[in-house]
């Protein structure tokens, strides 16, 4: 006769107590404290604080950053914890919070910490580096500012461990969680600062609060100066506008003046052509200057033709030959049959001068 197998049961879910038990000692819920009373310098606020800063404004929108707060990985302790100086989780807007637990939120992406004079009294690198290892941060990155042959070291999660960076590596300082690059600034007041810049030479960093106000205020004053000249340039441009039509309507007054100056030496000039018309084709003027008939030249000298023009007409048009001088068959012309009066002699020259000048 074979065995029956026993048919496997879904477990029971639990019930609610119906009784009250008693117990030895009541329970102890696992407190985890938000903060620590610990000693800082100066020098390590503002280096931790910048590089805070530079990074919030930087990845606000994708990141929740933290800085000086405790990281816990085990819900079972409080006592396994990191404090990083700036942490980055990708992938959630950052918000505010009082403790990062892994086991709710997931493990930072990346953890910096900047060595100080307050680090006396905290765990050595070695441990502080196991506790890292534990918490499931993926990129760890140490910055000595004392250190001025080796001032960063960073740390990779290979395999579940955390392998240090060769210092030969030529891509070392590239931070493999953001995509950025890692690099140290000398600054004036506070000595070598940990930077993160978008470009390998770090010309490109990432501004701190205040180069950030700094570049705001250049860009607003510059944009005051770009406005200050477009005002400038649209008045210049009403003012040449204005120019433009005064000097259009000048040259309309001045085209206008032109064509009744035409006009008026036109008709001047007709009115000198019909005169000289007119005195080219009458044959004679009167006494006082005015025309008068060829008829009327000849009685001006006492109403017979002169003994020359019979003569010429007598010889068929041509001039008798001069007699001799004392010659009895020739006798003398009177002077006052030669001579023409004023008027007649003007307008013989009125008209000779039309008849040079032409139609």
């Amino acid at each position: 006769m074979s065995a029956i197998e026993p048919t496997a049961r879904p477990p029971a879910a639990p019930r609610e107590r119906t009784r009250a038990h008693v117990y030895c000692r009541p329970p102890e819920p696992v407190v985890f404290p938000e903060a620590e009373e610990a000693p800082e310098t100066n020098l390590h606020l503002e280096l931790r604080t910048a590089l805070y800063l530079s990074l919030k404004r930087e990845l606000a929108q994708v990141a929740t950053l933290g800085s000086n707060q405790f990281v816990y990985w085990d819900p079972t302790t409080s006592r396994k914890r990191l404090a990083p100086d700036a942490f980055v989780r990708l992938g959630v807007p950052h918000r505010t919070f009082r403790t990062w637990k892994t086991w709710l939120h997931g493990a930072p992406d990346l953890g910096v910490e900047i060595v100080s004079e307050s680090d006396e009294g905290e765990p050595d690198w070695d441990e502080k580096l196991a506790r890292y290892r534990a918490s499931g941060i993926r990129e760890v990155v140490r910055f000595d500012p004392d250190d001025r042959a080796r001032p960063i070291r960073i740390w990779d999660a290979l395999d579940g461990d955390l392998v240090e960076r060769s210092a030969d590596d030529p891509d070392l300082r590239a931070c493999e969680a953001l995509g950025l690059w890692w690099t140290v600034v000398e600054d004036p007041s506070i000595g070598p600062m940990l930077r993160l810049s978008r470009d390998r030479e770090g010309r490109d960093l990432l501004p701190t609060p205040d180069e950030a106000e700094a570049q705001a205020r250049k860009a607003e004053a510059r944009t005051r100066e770009a406005e200050v000249k477009a005002r400038e340039a649209e008045a210049q441009a009403r003012e040449a506008e204005a120019q433009a039509r005064e000097a259009e309507a000048q040259a309309r007054e001045a085209n206008k003046t032109l064509e009744a100056e035409v006009a008026a030496l036109r008709a001047q000039l007709a009115e000198a052509k019909g005169k000289r018309r007119t005195r080219a084709t009458l044959p004679g003027l009167t006494g006082g200057g005015e025309l008068r008939p060829c008829s009327a030249r000849r009685s001006a000298g006492g109403g017979e033709p002169r003994p020359r023009d019979a003569a010429r007409r007598a010889a068929g048009g041509r001039p008798p030959a001069p007699a001799p001088s004392g010659s009895p068959s020739s006798p003398s012309t009177p002077k006052s049959a030669r001579t023409t009066s004023p008027p007649e002699r003007r307008a013989h020259g009125e008209l000779a001068r039309a008849a040079r000048l032409g139609p």
